[in-house]
């Protein structure tokens, strides 16, 4: 059973992709019958720290990298996986 406590939960897929470009793992891609979705991830303080920068405006990240992660969560938005 996921618990708030135990998981970071977004709809922003740029936020999303910055976690994935950044190493951290998607637990759970939850599809929306709108055809948006929903993100879960396993809370961290590194998970913390990347959403804090994120909203700051403080990543650096390679751009090759964030577009690869961009394409993984549109891929598993779009698939029927």
């Amino acid at each position: 059973m996921k618990t708030e406590s135990e998981f970071f939960t977004s709809w922003d897929l740029n936020l999303a992709a910055v976690l994935v470009a950044s190493g951290i793992q998607l637990d759970l891609l939850e599809k929306q019958s709108n055809g948006k979705a929903l993100f879960y991830f396993r809370r961290s303080s590194e998970l913390d720290e990347v959403v804090q920068a994120f909203w700051a405006q403080q990543m650096k990240l390679n751009p090759h990298s964030l577009f690869t992660a961009l394409k993984f969560l549109k891929n598993r938005m779009y698939s029927n996986y």
